[in-house]
């Protein structure tokens, strides 16, 4: 924010000096010159005018913006925090941490596109039902960085074998402020599970499971606690709080990867 606005009042100085150089050389032309010359100094004027005003109305959208951004978040944070939530989480591989890191959360598309040495630990046998498209945007459900309200689900729980390799990334809920999202009651996979574009949502979200430490006592718990928060195009580095692991051992693989990491058991099985 600082930068740009360094920048807009740097390029209104630089117009304020044209214009003042342009109206110094007229007056020292003869009469003749300068009767020719009042159209420029007039063209000149409406031009700085006009600079000026777009100017102006870039400053007051810069901080509209970032006003309107900060209320979203407060806003995002307190919806989440009525239902105990105060993160969201992405389960990767321990591998793919450093290059999130740098350049944030990729969706499956374009971490396959990217990254060539990408770890993929998703379900294969799934992944295709992710190919469908949503209602709202007709982005398929693979061109969004996935996250989970609760990390200890399905998901993780059939690669409890992998969690010395398996990192959770903890991410603020701000990160709904400033990019397209989708949240859904569900493992977004599924063709029972509903999506909705608005963070007013949550409330039906199926929080009786997503509170609980366990899925499998409760009709269609499985797919219900998998429900996700769908980020797009990706997820920035800024909105990474931390990075969780089962072990030391881990801790130690990817301690200098430039975000907290921390060992952290419980969010494992």
């Amino acid at each position: 924010m600082n930068v740009e606005l360094l920048l807009i009042f740097c390029a209104a100085f630089f117009i304020c000096a044209i214009i003042i150089k342009v109206i110094d050389n007229t007056r020292k032309k003869t009469k003749y010159e300068q009767n020719n010359s009042n159209l420029l100094i007039g063209q000149a004027s409406i031009k700085g005018e006009a600079c000026f005003l777009k100017i102006k109305r870039n400053i007051i959208n810069l901080v509209t913006k970032k006003n309107v951004n900060t209320k979203k978040s407060i806003k995002i944070i307190e919806l989440f925090a009525k239902y105990g939530i105060k993160s969201l989480w992405h389960i990767t591989h321990k591998n793919n941490i450093n290059s999130i890191c740098k350049i944030g959360i990729l969706s499956n598309y374009d971490a396959h596109k990217i990254k060539p040495d990408f770890v993929d630990i998703s379900d294969s046998s799934v992944q295709r039902w992710r190919e469908r498209r949503d209602p709202y945007y007709q982005h398929t459900i693979h061109e969004y960085a996935p996250l989970y309200i609760n990390p200890r689900n399905p998901m993780l729980y059939i690669r409890k074998h992998l969690q010395n390799d398996i990192c959770i990334i903890e991410v603020c809920p701000s990160v709904l402020e400033e990019n397209i999202y989708l949240i859904s009651d569900g493992n977004a996979a599924s063709k029972d599970t509903k999506l909705f574009q608005s963070i007013n949502s949550i409330k039906h979200l199926p929080w009786g499971i997503l509170t609980s430490d366990r899925w499998y006592d409760k009709p269609d718990g499985k797919r219900k606690m998998c429900a996700e928060v769908l980020v797009f195009p990706n997820i920035l580095p800024k909105y990474i709080k931390s990075i969780h692991c089962y072990s030391m051992d881990t801790v130690g693989d990817i301690r200098n990867c430039g975000k907290p990491v921390v060992q952290t058991n419980n969010l494992y099985f």
